[in-house]
């Protein structure tokens, strides 16, 4: 894993000496994600500036050092991430050019591959995780990529006449004269969802290369003087999941399939040069993952888990059945709610922009802890948007059934009482029902009551019930009074309908928006970021085109059934896990964030006074965030995901904008 930096400019701002400074600045600025080796490059005649920091995981001698060139010196790439098939390549699909290879490194065979297929046919036989510029000298060509599904972030923008490009906003914060102009649209996105939606950053022309896209840029046909210049330049989509071959019924057959698929992805993902660990949380993707990992392995895998005091957010048990049916080498680490505190201004450093995603805490807290251990974690992430994980999904689907049934007045109705109830009435109401019926089911009703509640605004399509549930944290009184996108949502990034199946249902629309905007704009940012802080390479064995495509053609009763999600993966998950572990309902990565919000309330309220000015500048209601944060304590109202929004907004504010 690796950090990668670079910029064009015909037109040069810098002399040689100022390039070779700035090179080696964003070097530093990106020492986190490589801090084994660097490298810089650069071609004065076309004005090319490339830079490279190194995590040493396959191939840990100077063979594999980046910036790479080809032998004949007409080629060079700066890449980030993993092929994990690239020995298949090497020995199958590039065996009769004759290739003198110099090293065992994944880079050399991305080189060589471009080099002799070209970067679109190269680009289909990867599988892994990357984001890289390959730039060749005697086309003139400059390519920047990014794998399938976003695991491998990539910025890129114009400063000044120069197209920069980098792994980080880090890049673009540093580089000179760099007039941050904050888009409101991002804010507006990221107020509604906690992150911000690919291609969008929180700045003006500063974009991100969606997941599965490639930029062209021909020195031939770029003009840099002109300041549109980057509307000249070509985006292409290169990979859409294939829809297929519908799976009818279950047959023993299908879990054959997709054990050998996940066995071969986890086998891939095993493939490096130094120590490998895992994520350990309790639930099921998680476990299956360190389950077949060790399995493969003929020592204990180390695995890694994080505890709360907290009984409705600790996984502690299921964690510790787990490591100890599979006999890994277990570690937990306790957090409290002072490394909360701790660790909230450290996020706005880790994520550079707006990034509010509350496991955010959790998931770096634990990648800082595993880093002490390995270089190299398996994560169970990517599982839930394949196989009908989300416990939205099943919500959606039984409120739907049940609307079939009832007429508009009375779920309007119903949805409007709940909206009254205080979230101190809330809470009694939940407390109360679970002693009643004495289910453990009923952990955290008094959020799923609210839920409800928002739902039943409009029950006219399972698509609106699902807008209406992951905007459920925006306040209808928009903070941001002067900006409206026009009630534009996420839709608007996910792949036109001719990319579903014909007779798909609308849940599995659903899920085709999370893999399209939530996995990557969130999920994916969220344990890129996290784990790169600390130098520590994640594998999401669950994100191989096989298994994605796999499971984009099940039906989705092989997905959701009997009120669970993930049943194929359940079926799958006896042969490898302790039957409580295989039946468990998802709890998630969640955190008791409004015990944190309201404990630290004032200290938070403090930080928004010193940023007043610059947020009412930006169009926010100062009184209206008082406001909220008053009816938060108060328990009038859980104001929780949208108050750390804020929160998280603030901070970065405050951090980059003064």
């Amino acid at each position: 894993m690796c950090g990668i930096a670079g910029y064009i400019n015909n037109v040069s701002n810098f002399d040689q000496d100022q390039s070779i400074t700035l090179l080696n600045k964003f070097c530093s600025l990106l020492n986190h994600r490589g801090p084994d080796s660097k490298g810089i490059w650069f071609d004065e005649k076309d004005k090319v500036y490339l830079s490279h920091t190194r995590l040493s995981i396959n191939d840990l001698s100077k063979n594999g050092s980046q910036p790479m060139r080809s032998i004949s010196d007409d080629q060079v790439i700066i890449f980030n991430g993993e092929i994990y098939n690239h020995l298949n390549i090497r020995n199958n699909i590039l065996k009769s050019h004759n290739i003198v290879w110099k090293s065992n490194s994944d880079t050399e065979t991305l080189l060589q591959s471009i080099n002799i297929l070209g970067i679109e046919k190269s680009l289909k036989e990867f599988e892994g995780m990357f984001s890289f510029c390959f730039y060749d000298k005697s086309k003139k060509k400059i390519f920047l990529a990014r794998d399938k599904f976003g695991e491998k972030p990539l910025y890129y923008g114009t400063i000044n006449n120069n197209f920069v490009f980098g792994s980080e906003l880090k890049i673009f914060n540093n580089f000179p004269n760099f007039r941050k102009k904050i888009s409101k649209e991002a804010i507006d996105y990221f107020l509604k969802y906690s992150y911000i939606p690919e291609p969008y950053s929180i700045y003006e022309n500063i974009f991100k290369l969606n997941s599965g896209e490639f930029l062209e840029i021909d020195l031939h046909k770029i003009d840099f003087k002109n300041p549109k210049f980057l509307k000249n330049i070509k985006l292409s989509k290169w990979y859409n999941i294939k829809f297929e071959n519908e799976i009818n019924k279950f047959n023993k057959d299908l879990l054959i399939n997709l054990d050998e698929l996940l066995n071969l992805s986890v086998t891939e993902s095993l493939t490096s040069d130094v120590e490998v660990g895992s994520f350990l949380s309790g639930g099921l993707d998680s476990s299956l993952i360190s389950a077949i990992a060790q399995k493969q392995l003929k020592k204990k895998i180390k695995t890694f888990s994080i505890c709360f005091k907290n009984n409705d957010y600790n996984e502690q048990q299921y964690s510790k059945t787990v490591s100890e049916y599979i006999k890994s080498d277990h570690k937990e680490f306790f957090v409290t709610d002072e490394d909360m505190f701790e660790n909230y201004e450290k996020i706005v450093d880790i994520y550079d922009e707006p990034f509010a995603d509350s496991s955010q805490i959790p998931t770096s807290i634990l990648s800082n802890f595993a880093a002490q251990e390995v270089k190299v974690c398996l994560t169970g992430d990517g599982a839930d948007e394949l196989f009908g994980g989300y416990n939205r999904y099943i919500f959606i689907n039984k409120i739907n059934i049940i609307c079939k049934f009832l007429p508009k007045f009375i779920t309007k109705r119903l949805s409007l009482i709940i909206s009254k109830l205080s979230f101190r009435t809330l809470k009694v109401l939940s407390e109360f029902l679970t002693k009643l019926f004495m289910s453990k089911n009923l952990i955290q009703l008094d959020n799923k009551i609210q839920k409800l509640g928002i739902i039943l605004k409009d029950t006219s399509s399972e698509t609106k019930m699902y807008f209406n549930l992951i905007e459920a944290s925006y306040d209808e009184n928009n903070l941001i009074y002067n900006y409206s996108s026009n009630n534009q949502n996420i839709s608007k990034f996910v792949s036109e309908p001719n990319v579903y199946r014909k007779n798909i249902k609308g849940i599995e629309k659903l899920m085709q928006m999370d893999r399209e905007t939530y996995l990557s704009g969130d999920i994916l940012h969220k344990v890129d970021r996290a784990a790169m802080h600390y130098s520590l390479e994640t594998r999401l064995p669950f994100l191989n085109s096989k298994i994605v495509n796999f499971s984009a053609n099940l039906p989705l009763d092989l997905k959701i059934k009997n009120s669970k999600g993930k049943y194929i993966l359940r079926e799958l998950s006896k042969k490898y896990l302790p039957a409580e572990i295989s039946a468990r309902n998802k709890m998630g990565f969640s955190v008791p964030l409004n015990n944190w919000i309201r404990n630290y309330s004032d200290k938070f309220e403090n930080n928004f006074n010193t940023s007043k000015e610059n947020l009412i500048d930006l169009g926010f209601n100062f009184n209206s965030i008082l406001k909220h944060f008053d009816q938060n304590k108060s328990l009038n109202k859980n104001w929780s995901t949208y108050l750390w929004n804020l929160i998280i907004f603030e901070r970065w504010l405050n951090r980059y904008m003064q």
